[in-house]
C-alpha cells in the first residue's frame, strides 16, 4: 500500500481497461483485489466483478491557494508537497499556471484527498456512460467544514 487510502480508489475491470486503452495516465499502481466475502439480498446474481485498487498519482500540479479562496487553520508543514493543517474551505478549485503536466486523474499539492480530473478522463466517463462517477467542475467545487466559523448575518432591529 504505502499511500494515505484517500489516494486509492477501488475501480471495476472495465474502468481499468478503458482508462488504459484510452492512454489515460494517473494511477501510480493497480493491484488485484481479492474479494473475500459476499453478502447479498438477492440470491442468483452470480460472481462480483474483477476490481483493481488503484493508486492515484500525485502530480506536479499545484493549487493556487488564494485564487481557490482556501482557508486553512495553520501554514503547511512542507512548502513542496503543501501538507498539513487542517483546511476549512474552499470556494473552488483553481492551479498554479504551468505546474499541471498532464495527469488525467491526480491529487494536486495543497489539496491532499481530493482526486482531480481532467477534461479528457470526463469524456471517457461521459462517451461510455460510466456509472458512479460524479464530476464536479472546477469553479464549482467547494465545501465549507466549518460554517459556524464565518459571521452571522446582521440582526435588523424593528
Amino acid at each position: 500500500m504505502g499511500q494515505n487510502t484517500s489516494d486509492e480508489i477501488l475501480v471495476s475491470s472495465k474502468l481499468n481497461t478503458l482508462f488504459v486503452e484510452s492512454g489515460l495516465v494517473g494511477f501510480a499502481r493497480v493491484e488485484d483485489v481479492e474479494v473475500v466475502k459476499v453478502k447479498r439480498r438477492r440470491s442468483g446474481l452470480g460472481d462480483p466483478p474483477h476490481f483493481f485498487l488503484a493508486a492515484i498519482m500525485r502530480g506536479s500540479a499545484r493549487l493556487n491557494e488564494r485564487a481557490s479562496g482556501l482557508v486553512r487553520d495553520e501554514l503547511p508543514r512542507c512548502e513542496e508537497c503543501r501538507l498539513g493543517g487542517i483546511i476549512k474551505r474552499a470556494d473552488q478549485i483553481v492551479l498554479e499556471a504551468n505546474t499541471w503536466s498532464g495527469e488525467d486523474l491526480f491529487i494536486a499539492r495543497g489539496l491532499p484527498g481530493t482526486i482531480l480530473a481532467s477534461e479528457r478522463f470526463k469524456r471517457l466517463c461521459d462517451d461510455r456512460d460510466l456509472s458512479n462517477c460524479c464530476l464536479v467542475p472546477a469553479q464549482e467545487f467547494s465545501f465549507d467544514d466549518y460554517p459556524h466559523e464565518r459571521s452571522a448575518p446582521p440582526r435588523l432591529s424593528g
